[in-house]
């Protein structure tokens, strides 16, 4: 498995010792490209066909993963390979200051993903710029990411920095909160500030998180956001590319005791896919909001494996043998053989 060394900071003790002292966070490739395929920004849609542009973007945001992401080494164990790092590949230490800058910011995106997932079981987090035209465009007060989480059935909002070259404390300075916005008139419940930073001598990939103070006032924005409208954006990538006729078809395929429509994207070596309920009361004309979030509380939580993940939110990433433990130590264009 892969290790990302984080330290938390200023969270409260209910939240207990993964988010109140330093740890690792143990996650596959396959972990990493659920998280880059489901954090979602503005839509193409109506620009492109749905099809081809679902099609597309998921071939584009896991090319970048596989790219510029290189695990440290491959060591052999007894039960497996052992533990390793994750550090930057040639291709990404090769860009110029522009591209690096992009790419950082989507790893940034990525790993508060991952680590809202893993530490706060919060699936559901979405991109704020997916809301676009329906939020209110007031540089500086939107946060980066929004997530509901439906346990407890409250909003969390977090605020993501990716870094190439270390962590300075400009940056986590940036990361303390800004006015807290409400979320359909409502505080959220927890608001996070999070870097994924890679050292500046050995590139290797780590994060930093913390709980900052929440500042509301007379100019906190409410976002207008329903539950039912943040859910249906959430799954519209994968529901566009499940439902489409371009690429080859879906099918249906059993894995951990749960029946998942399945896509092959053969130019990323992956197979993508979501739970067939899901699935199924997405495209119905019954959905019921409060049967949704009940049935994802009661749904069987799969354990990821090297090469798959089901997420919380019912998503299904399969990774192919390029993605294999013993070929994502290689620089990028020595692992096809």
């Amino acid at each position: 498995m892969l290790i990302i060394e984080y330290v938390p900071q200023a969270f409260p003790e209910k939240y207990g010792p993964q988010l109140t002292k330093p740890n690792e966070l143990r996650c596959a490739w396959s972990d990493l490209v659920w998280a880059g395929l489901t954090v979602g920004r503005r839509n193409l849609r109506h620009v492109i066909r749905p099809d081809t542009y679902a099609y597309f973007e998921i071939v584009y945001r896991s090319t970048i993963l596989y790219t510029h992401l290189q695990a440290a080494d491959y060591r052999p164990g007894l039960w497996g390979p052992l533990d390793t790092r994750i550090i930057q590949s040639d291709a990404y230490r090769d860009t110029d200051a522009g591209e690096k800058a992009a790419i950082s910011s989507f790893l940034g995106l990525v790993t508060a993903k991952l680590f809202v997932e893993k530490l706060l079981d919060v699936s559901w987090l979405l991109h704020a710029d997916t809301y676009g035209r329906r939020l209110p465009a007031i540089k500086g007060r939107i946060p980066d990411l929004i997530g509901f989480d439906k346990q407890s059935g409250t909003w969390l909002v977090v605020e993501a920095k990716g870094r190439s070259r270390g962590l300075r404390r400009q940056t986590m300075r940036r990361l303390k909160a800004r006015s807290q916005p409400l979320i359909a008139g409502r505080k959220p419940e927890l608001q996070v500030g999070f870097a994924g930073y890679f050292t500046a001598q050995s590139k290797i990939l780590k994060a930093y998180l913390e709980d900052p103070p929440a500042k509301t006032d007379s100019r906190s924005l409410n976002l207008d956001l329903t539950l039912k409208s943040f859910l249906t954006d959430y799954y519209a990538l994968l529901f566009d590319l499940l439902k489409a006729d371009y690429g080859p078809p879906s099918f249906l395929e059993e894995y951990g005791g749960r029946t998942f429509r399945l896509k092959a994207i053969d130019e990323a070596d992956l197979h993508i896919g979501l739970d067939e309920q899901i699935y199924q009361r997405l495209g119905g004309d019954d959905f019921s909001l409060e049967r949704f979030i009940a049935s994802r509380i009661r749904a069987p939580r799969i354990e990821a494996t090297e090469q798959i993940t089901v997420g919380g939110d019912g998503i299904y990433v399969a990774l192919g043998e390029r993605w294999s433990p013993t070929r994502m130590h290689r620089p990028p264009p020595d692992r096809g053989g």
